[in-house]
């Protein structure tokens, strides 16, 4: 587990994409805890402090760990580095970010009362895990 604090904006080089490397980029903190390992790909439990434009997906490829399924930051080449092709193919399958909100809170606007939303896993990131648990 851990923290990573690094200010997170646009990217120098793709307007389109976000960055830690920005010469303006605003204050970002992401906690993060590794809920099970399963070789190449770990699930994590992840809290934001703040809520920058695509923070949790800048700060984990930071690391040097991009969501499985995310094309924009950089997780094909982890998925080409499987050496396994049965493993190769089902990271390849996921068409899209990895990435889900389990429970959501914020308070209200006008009402001011604490409002807590919480949600499953979809079924396209619950069938990844249990891939890898298997494989793993």
């Amino acid at each position: 587990e851990g923290i990573i604090d690094a200010p997170v904006g646009r990217d120098k080089a793709d307007r389109k994409k976000m960055s830690t490397r920005s010469r303006q980029g605003k204050e970002a903190r992401t906690h993060w805890r590794v809920s099970e390992r399963y070789g190449i790909a770990t699930l994590l439990e992840v809290d934001i402090e703040t809520g920058r434009t695509h923070q949790i997906r800048v700060h984990l490829t930071h690391l040097g760990y991009p969501l499985v399924g995310d094309a924009v930051y950089g997780s094909a080449k982890r998925a080409r580095s499987a050496a396994d092709p049965a493993v190769k193919e089902r990271l390849k399958m996921m068409r899209r970010p990895s990435l889900h909100a389990s429970r959501i809170s914020f308070i209200h606007p006008v009402t001011g009362v604490p409002l807590i939303f919480s949600s499953p896993l979809p079924a396209d990131i619950a069938s990844l895990r249990d891939f890898l648990r298997e494989y793993s």
